[in-house]
């Protein structure tokens, strides 16, 4: 069902949203949608994330956070490109 309402909110916008693929492993881990510069992207949980590379798709911590910084969190593909949330405390 969230998968589903991220899509309706995105066709009313008006706007295409950057999702990260497979959606059925990481849809669950979109706290938000947010905008920038009038564009609107998926924010998704960083630690969600990671537990999801790690536990679903059979990586180790460590090999989580490297794919992570190398393949999603310095990743562009044009406008609504996601972002993700950190922990700061």
């Amino acid at each position: 069902m969230k998968n589903e309402a991220y899509d309706l909110l995105a066709e009313a916008a008006g706007v295409s949203i950057c999702l990260i693929e497979p959606r059925e492993d990481f849809d669950e881990c979109i706290v938000t949608l947010a905008t920038r510069n009038d564009e609107t992207f998926a924010v998704y949980d960083r630690d969600k994330v990671l537990s999801v590379l790690a536990n679903e798709h059979g990586m180790g911590t460590e090999d989580a956070k490297e794919y992570f910084q190398f393949n999603m969190a310095h990743m562009w593909v044009g406008d609504g490109t996601w972002a993700f949330t950190e922990d700061l405390s």
